[in-house]
């Protein structure tokens, strides 16, 4: 199961946007913003078109970390929360690849924060595991669910270094944050309640009385 997971935290940086003779492609890669207001204007172009891979303009924009790109697309009318073929959005991106501005921007135009990839893994996930601490600490104040579990139990806490895990552990508490694991949903409705929501009611439930 680890191996699993070393392989899909690798999944990323290998599932990387095909070469294309697609001239956006290689402005949103290059940071050239002129060329991409222009092209985003013409009524003829697809500001969600993607390659083989499923990568939209954005997904190179964001990879390369050129934020003002993802402005210019957004501006226009492009989807904040669109996915390649393995699931990720452009929050994924900016988080396994240590945006931090990209993520900060992303956020604010209101990304899922926990929106799952096809192997579970949120953005939290990604940064957790590349001990992104500045990323951890920005998508937990957005919400973001440390003990979310994957596909293969693993979470962002179980995944994230010891200082980082204690530091996330804190922040997550602080916010109110249940450290009860998350099922993911493939798992049985019954796991789902033995773990998560049960618990999560009986707290709230315990909290209620002591201020009754």
């Amino acid at each position: 199961m680890a191996r699993h997971f070393e392989e899909d935290f690798k999944f990323v940086s290998r599932l990387r946007p095909e070469a294309t003779s697609e001239d956006i492609y290689a402005a949103c890669r290059d940071g050239d913003e002129m060329f991409c207001k222009e092209w985003c204007m013409s009524p003829d172009h697809d500001l969600n078109i993607t390659d083989q891979h499923g990568f939209t303009p954005m997904h190179y924009a964001t990879m390369h970390g050129n934020t003002g790109i993802i402005d210019v697309f957004v501006n226009r009318g492009a989807r904040v929360d669109i996915v390649n073929m393995g699931g990720d959005t452009l929050l994924h991106i900016a988080a396994a690849y240590g945006k931090y501005d990209i993520v900060q921007k992303l956020l604010k135009m209101r990304a899922d924060v926990d929106c799952a990839n096809e192997h579970g893994n949120t953005s939290l996930h990604y940064a957790s595991f590349w001990n992104f601490i500045g990323i951890c600490e920005i998508l937990v104040k957005h919400g973001a669910l440390v003990a979310m579990s994957n596909k293969y139990g693993d979470t962002p806490l179980s995944k994230a270094r010891p200082r980082l895990r204690k530091k996330l552990e804190a922040m997550a508490s602080e916010l109110g944050q249940s450290l009860v694991i998350v099922p993911h949903k493939s798992e049985s409705i019954f796991l789902y309640l033995h773990h998560y929501a049960l618990p999560l009611f009986f707290s709230r439930r315990d909290k209620l009385g002591k201020k009754e």
